[in-house]
């Protein structure tokens, strides 16, 4: 649902743009990735270990209510699942992860370099928007 919501508005805001702002956060699409890439590895270089996503299903007893066939109502103890995300430790090679970003870095500069050039050209495709 919440994927739904954010894609729905996504779209909502790439149809507001400009041709020219359409083309140009079309070019730092890959920068964005490896920036967040970046912020990732600092992080697990900087706690020594890292993070990975779990999901855990735990069940919750509540009150339900139910309906008779004479339209009275009525109220029950039942359980329902819920799904809950989050994070545990991972041990990680370090001298791998500061491998990791010191690629990620050169991946970066040459990415910047690409966004101005293609920011250029946007910018004479689409030019007074």
């Amino acid at each position: 649902m919440k994927t739904s919501l954010a894609l729905v508005s996504l779209l909502a805001l790439v149809a507001c743009q400009t041709p020219r702002e359409a083309c140009i956060s079309q070019a730092g699409t890959d920068l964005s990735v490896v920036q967040r890439l970046i912020g990732v590895t600092q992080d697990n270089i900087t706690r020594g270990f890292g993070l990975e996503p779990t999901q855990e299903i735990i069940t919750i007893t509540d009150v339900c209510t139910g309906q008779n066939d004479d339209g009275t109502s009525f109220t029950f103890d039942c359980e329902k699942q819920e799904i809950v995300a989050g994070t545990r430790p991972v041990a990680l090679d370090l001298a791998a992860e500061r491998a990791k970003l010191q690629s990620l870095l050169e991946q970066e500069a040459a990415l910047r370099a690409r966004m101005t050039q293609a920011v250029a050209y946007c910018t004479a495709t689409y030019p007074d928007e």
